[in-house]
Protein backbone atom coordinates (compact mmCIF):
# COMPACT_ATOMS: atom_id res chain seq x y z
CA UNK A 1 0.00 0.00 0.00
CA UNK A 2 2.80 2.34 0.95
CA UNK A 3 4.63 1.53 -2.28
CA UNK A 4 1.55 2.22 -4.39
CA UNK A 5 1.05 5.60 -2.77
CA UNK A 6 4.67 6.54 -3.39
CA UNK A 7 4.48 5.47 -7.04
CA UNK A 8 1.25 7.38 -7.55
CA UNK A 9 2.75 10.47 -5.95
CA UNK A 10 5.83 10.22 -8.14
CA UNK A 11 3.71 9.88 -11.28
CA UNK A 12 1.62 12.88 -10.26
CA UNK A 13 4.80 14.91 -9.79
CA UNK A 14 6.07 13.88 -13.23
CA UNK A 15 2.77 14.83 -14.86
CA UNK A 16 2.79 18.19 -13.05
CA UNK A 17 6.35 18.90 -14.20
CA UNK A 18 5.46 18.03 -17.76
CA UNK A 19 2.50 20.39 -17.62
CA UNK A 20 4.71 23.25 -16.43
CA UNK A 21 7.39 22.70 -19.08
CA UNK A 22 6.54 24.90 -22.04
CA UNK A 23 8.66 27.07 -24.28
CA UNK A 24 7.24 30.50 -25.04
CA UNK A 25 8.18 33.18 -27.57
CA UNK A 26 6.70 36.61 -26.85
CA UNK A 27 6.55 39.59 -29.20
CA UNK A 28 6.29 42.74 -27.08
CA UNK A 29 5.37 46.20 -28.37
CA UNK A 30 6.74 49.56 -27.28
CA UNK A 31 6.03 53.08 -28.53
CA UNK A 32 7.85 56.39 -28.28
CA UNK A 33 11.47 55.22 -28.30
CA UNK A 34 14.40 56.77 -30.15
CA UNK A 35 15.85 54.84 -33.09
CA UNK A 36 18.84 57.22 -33.23
CA UNK A 37 18.22 58.10 -36.86
CA UNK A 38 20.18 61.36 -36.50
CA UNK A 39 23.27 59.40 -35.40
CA UNK A 40 22.62 56.86 -38.14
CA UNK A 41 22.72 59.55 -40.79
CA UNK A 42 26.03 60.70 -39.30
CA UNK A 43 27.45 57.17 -39.68
CA UNK A 44 27.37 56.22 -36.00
CA UNK A 45 26.05 53.02 -34.45
CA UNK A 46 24.12 53.93 -31.28
CA UNK A 47 21.81 51.59 -29.37
CA UNK A 48 18.07 52.03 -29.74
CA UNK A 49 16.76 54.22 -26.93
CA UNK A 50 13.74 52.66 -25.26
CA UNK A 51 11.14 55.06 -23.87
CA UNK A 52 10.35 55.01 -20.16
CA UNK A 53 7.14 52.99 -19.81
CA UNK A 54 7.08 52.61 -23.58
CA UNK A 55 5.13 49.36 -23.28
CA UNK A 56 2.26 50.93 -21.36
CA UNK A 57 -1.19 51.63 -22.73
CA UNK A 58 -2.59 55.15 -22.58
CA UNK A 59 0.37 57.11 -23.95
CA UNK A 60 -0.41 60.39 -25.72
CA UNK A 61 1.54 61.62 -28.73
CA UNK A 62 1.31 65.07 -30.27
CA UNK A 63 3.70 64.32 -33.12
CA UNK A 64 2.46 62.80 -36.36
CA UNK A 65 5.45 60.43 -36.20
CA UNK A 66 5.01 57.41 -33.92
CA UNK A 67 8.07 55.26 -33.27
CA UNK A 68 7.22 51.60 -32.70
CA UNK A 69 9.49 48.80 -31.53
CA UNK A 70 9.13 45.03 -31.13
CA UNK A 71 11.09 43.15 -28.51
CA UNK A 72 11.46 39.36 -28.48
CA UNK A 73 11.51 37.21 -25.34
CA UNK A 74 12.12 33.45 -25.06
CA UNK A 75 11.38 31.58 -21.84
CA UNK A 76 10.34 28.22 -20.42
CA UNK A 77 11.62 24.69 -20.87
CA UNK A 78 10.64 23.07 -24.14
CA UNK A 79 8.14 20.24 -23.94
CA UNK A 80 8.24 17.34 -26.37
CA UNK A 81 10.26 16.80 -29.53
CA UNK A 82 13.93 17.48 -29.95
CA UNK A 83 15.28 19.54 -27.07
CA UNK A 84 12.42 18.56 -24.79
CA UNK A 85 13.16 19.31 -21.14
CA UNK A 86 15.70 22.02 -21.93
CA UNK A 87 15.31 25.78 -22.15
CA UNK A 88 15.65 26.73 -25.84
CA UNK A 89 18.81 28.49 -26.93
CA UNK A 90 16.91 31.60 -27.96
CA UNK A 91 14.77 32.48 -30.94
CA UNK A 92 15.78 30.86 -34.23
CA UNK A 93 13.24 32.57 -36.45
CA UNK A 94 10.98 35.50 -35.58
CA UNK A 95 8.19 36.68 -37.89
CA UNK A 96 5.30 39.03 -37.14
CA UNK A 97 2.68 41.36 -38.63
CA UNK A 98 1.47 44.76 -37.39
CA UNK A 99 -1.99 46.24 -37.73
CA UNK A 100 -3.30 49.61 -36.56
CA UNK A 101 -6.95 49.85 -35.52
CA UNK A 102 -9.06 52.84 -34.58
CA UNK A 103 -11.29 53.24 -31.56
CA UNK A 104 -14.13 51.47 -33.38
CA UNK A 105 -11.93 48.43 -33.95
CA UNK A 106 -11.60 48.98 -37.70
CA UNK A 107 -8.25 48.57 -39.45
CA UNK A 108 -6.73 51.89 -40.43
CA UNK A 109 -6.04 51.87 -44.17
CA UNK A 110 -2.28 52.37 -44.04
CA UNK A 111 0.05 51.72 -46.93
CA UNK A 112 3.65 52.83 -47.41
CA UNK A 113 4.15 56.46 -46.37
CA UNK A 114 5.74 58.57 -49.08
CA UNK A 115 8.17 60.21 -49.30
CA UNK A 116 9.80 58.10 -46.61
CA UNK A 117 12.09 60.82 -45.29
CA UNK A 118 9.22 63.28 -44.69
CA UNK A 119 5.82 61.67 -45.25
CA UNK A 120 3.02 63.82 -46.57
CA UNK A 121 0.36 61.24 -45.71
CA UNK A 122 -0.35 58.40 -43.32
CA UNK A 123 1.47 55.09 -43.56
CA UNK A 124 4.26 52.75 -42.51
CA UNK A 125 7.83 53.93 -43.09
CA UNK A 126 11.40 54.04 -41.75
CA UNK A 127 13.55 57.04 -40.92
CA UNK A 128 16.61 54.74 -41.11
CA UNK A 129 15.77 53.05 -44.40
CA UNK A 130 14.38 56.16 -46.06
CA UNK A 131 16.12 55.94 -49.43
CA UNK A 132 18.02 59.22 -49.09
CA UNK A 133 21.73 59.88 -49.43
CA UNK A 134 22.17 62.00 -46.31
CA UNK A 135 25.10 61.63 -43.94
CA UNK A 136 28.22 59.50 -44.11
CA UNK A 137 26.41 56.41 -45.40
CA UNK A 138 25.06 58.29 -48.39
CA UNK A 139 28.60 59.09 -49.54
CA UNK A 140 27.47 62.08 -51.57
CA UNK A 141 24.66 60.21 -53.27
CA UNK A 142 26.70 57.23 -54.47
CA UNK A 143 25.47 54.85 -51.77
CA UNK A 144 21.94 55.86 -50.69
CA UNK A 145 20.06 54.07 -47.95
CA UNK A 146 17.57 51.47 -49.18
CA UNK A 147 13.90 52.28 -48.78
CA UNK A 148 11.91 49.91 -46.57
CA UNK A 149 8.86 50.02 -44.33
CA UNK A 150 10.87 49.34 -41.14
CA UNK A 151 14.38 48.70 -39.83
CA UNK A 152 16.36 46.40 -37.53
CA UNK A 153 17.36 48.05 -34.27
CA UNK A 154 20.93 48.48 -33.08
CA UNK A 155 20.81 46.57 -29.79
CA UNK A 156 23.75 44.15 -29.60
CA UNK A 157 27.46 44.33 -28.93
CA UNK A 158 28.66 40.76 -28.51
CA UNK A 159 32.19 40.57 -27.07
CA UNK A 160 32.42 44.37 -27.40
CA UNK A 161 33.25 43.81 -31.07
CA UNK A 162 31.07 46.53 -32.56
CA UNK A 163 32.87 49.25 -34.49
CA UNK A 164 31.65 52.81 -33.84
CA UNK A 165 30.23 53.24 -37.33
CA UNK A 166 28.15 50.12 -37.99
CA UNK A 167 26.86 46.93 -36.43
CA UNK A 168 24.83 45.67 -33.53
CA UNK A 169 21.70 44.60 -35.40
CA UNK A 170 20.38 41.07 -35.09
CA UNK A 171 21.67 40.13 -38.57
CA UNK A 172 25.17 41.59 -38.15
CA UNK A 173 28.10 39.11 -37.91
CA UNK A 174 30.01 38.52 -34.70
CA UNK A 175 32.88 40.81 -35.66
CA UNK A 176 30.36 43.67 -35.88
CA UNK A 177 28.79 42.81 -32.53
CA UNK A 178 25.67 41.06 -33.81
CA UNK A 179 24.59 37.42 -33.29
CA UNK A 180 24.46 36.84 -37.08
CA UNK A 181 20.85 35.79 -37.41
CA UNK A 182 21.77 36.02 -41.02
CA UNK A 183 18.46 36.01 -42.90
CA UNK A 184 16.55 39.27 -42.48
CA UNK A 185 13.26 40.09 -44.18
CA UNK A 186 11.79 43.58 -44.45
CA UNK A 187 7.99 43.84 -44.26
CA UNK A 188 5.51 44.59 -47.00
CA UNK A 189 2.85 47.29 -47.03
CA UNK A 190 0.61 48.39 -49.86
CA UNK A 191 2.87 50.38 -52.18
CA UNK A 192 6.24 48.95 -51.06
CA UNK A 193 7.48 46.72 -52.52
CA UNK A 194 5.69 47.56 -55.75
CA UNK A 195 4.11 44.10 -55.95
CA UNK A 196 2.46 44.58 -52.55
CA UNK A 197 -0.83 45.97 -53.79
CA UNK A 198 -3.37 44.88 -51.18
CA UNK A 199 -2.04 44.40 -47.66
CA UNK A 200 -5.32 45.63 -46.12
CA UNK A 201 -3.64 48.28 -43.99
CA UNK A 202 -1.22 45.87 -42.35
CA UNK A 203 2.56 45.71 -42.17
CA UNK A 204 3.23 42.11 -43.16
CA UNK A 205 6.06 39.64 -42.66
CA UNK A 206 8.91 41.36 -40.86
CA UNK A 207 11.36 38.83 -39.54
CA UNK A 208 14.80 37.37 -39.06
CA UNK A 209 16.09 33.81 -38.82
CA UNK A 210 19.18 31.64 -39.08
CA UNK A 211 19.57 29.93 -42.44
CA UNK A 212 21.79 27.46 -40.57
CA UNK A 213 23.52 27.47 -37.20
CA UNK A 214 27.26 27.20 -36.65
CA UNK A 215 28.54 28.06 -33.15
CA UNK A 216 31.66 29.55 -34.70
CA UNK A 217 29.77 31.98 -36.94
CA UNK A 218 26.50 32.44 -35.07
CA UNK A 219 25.56 33.30 -31.50
CA UNK A 220 22.46 31.93 -29.79
CA UNK A 221 20.63 33.53 -26.91
CA UNK A 222 18.52 36.05 -28.86
CA UNK A 223 15.55 36.88 -26.64
CA UNK A 224 16.74 34.80 -23.69
CA UNK A 225 16.54 36.61 -20.35
CA UNK A 226 18.22 33.79 -18.42
CA UNK A 227 21.00 31.68 -19.90
CA UNK A 228 20.06 28.20 -21.05
CA UNK A 229 22.20 25.16 -20.32
CA UNK A 230 24.84 26.24 -22.79
CA UNK A 231 23.59 29.42 -24.49
CA UNK A 232 24.42 32.83 -23.08
CA UNK A 233 21.32 35.01 -22.75
CA UNK A 234 21.46 38.14 -24.90
CA UNK A 235 18.44 39.59 -23.12
CA UNK A 236 15.06 40.97 -24.04
CA UNK A 237 16.01 43.66 -26.53
CA UNK A 238 14.47 45.75 -29.27
CA UNK A 239 15.04 43.73 -32.45
CA UNK A 240 12.71 45.49 -34.89
CA UNK A 241 11.65 49.12 -35.21
CA UNK A 242 9.91 51.52 -37.51
CA UNK A 243 7.61 54.50 -37.78
CA UNK A 244 3.95 55.20 -38.44
CA UNK A 245 3.03 58.50 -40.06
CA UNK A 246 -0.26 59.70 -38.57
CA UNK A 247 -0.56 62.61 -41.01
CA UNK A 248 -4.23 63.19 -41.78
CA UNK A 249 -5.56 60.57 -39.37
CA UNK A 250 -6.66 63.03 -36.72
CA UNK A 251 -6.74 62.84 -32.95
CA UNK A 252 -8.26 59.79 -31.36
CA UNK A 253 -7.54 56.47 -29.69
CA UNK A 254 -5.68 53.82 -31.65
CA UNK A 255 -4.51 50.28 -30.92
CA UNK A 256 -1.45 48.70 -32.51
CA UNK A 257 -1.62 44.92 -32.81
CA UNK A 258 1.43 42.66 -33.13
CA UNK A 259 0.60 39.15 -34.31
CA UNK A 260 2.98 36.26 -34.72
CA UNK A 261 3.20 35.03 -38.29
CA UNK A 262 3.85 31.44 -39.33
CA UNK A 263 7.43 30.32 -38.88
CA UNK A 264 8.37 31.41 -35.35
CA UNK A 265 10.98 28.90 -34.10
CA UNK A 266 13.40 28.45 -31.22
CA UNK A 267 16.95 27.14 -31.19
CA UNK A 268 17.20 23.59 -29.93
CA UNK A 269 19.44 23.24 -26.88
CA UNK A 270 20.36 19.70 -25.83
CA UNK A 271 22.09 20.87 -22.69
CA UNK A 272 25.64 21.04 -23.94
CA UNK A 273 25.84 22.43 -27.44
CA UNK A 274 23.69 25.59 -27.74
CA UNK A 275 22.50 24.46 -31.11
CA UNK A 276 21.07 21.76 -33.22
CA UNK A 277 19.84 18.28 -32.82
CA UNK A 278 20.47 15.53 -35.30
CA UNK A 279 21.21 15.60 -39.04
CA UNK A 280 21.46 19.38 -39.18
CA UNK A 281 18.26 20.12 -37.27
CA UNK A 282 18.70 23.25 -35.18
CA UNK A 283 15.23 24.74 -34.74
CA UNK A 284 11.77 23.73 -33.66
CA UNK A 285 8.43 25.47 -33.15
CA UNK A 286 7.97 26.69 -29.57
CA UNK A 287 5.17 25.27 -27.46
CA UNK A 288 3.40 28.63 -27.62
CA UNK A 289 3.72 32.11 -29.10
CA UNK A 290 2.23 35.34 -27.77
CA UNK A 291 1.64 38.62 -29.59
CA UNK A 292 0.85 41.99 -28.05
CA UNK A 293 -1.31 45.11 -28.32
CA UNK A 294 -0.76 48.66 -27.19
CA UNK A 295 -3.40 51.40 -27.06
CA UNK A 296 -2.44 55.06 -27.33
Amino acid sequence: MNTSVRIAAALALIVACQAMAASLVEYKLELGGNNRDVQWEAGQAVDYGQAVNGGNDGQTFTSTRINWAVLVKVSGAHSGGLGGGFVPGGVANAVFDLELKNNAGATVALGHASPANNPSGAGWYSTINDGDADGARGAGGTNPDPEHNAAFAISYNIANARPPDIGGRVFDPLNLGGPFVNYAHYPSATGLPAAAVNCNGRLIGMGAGYSSFDPVSNAGGVGLVASAASCTALGEKVVFEGQISMVGLGAGTYTLHCTSAAGTNVLIDLGDTCLFGLAGQFAEAPNSVAGDTITF
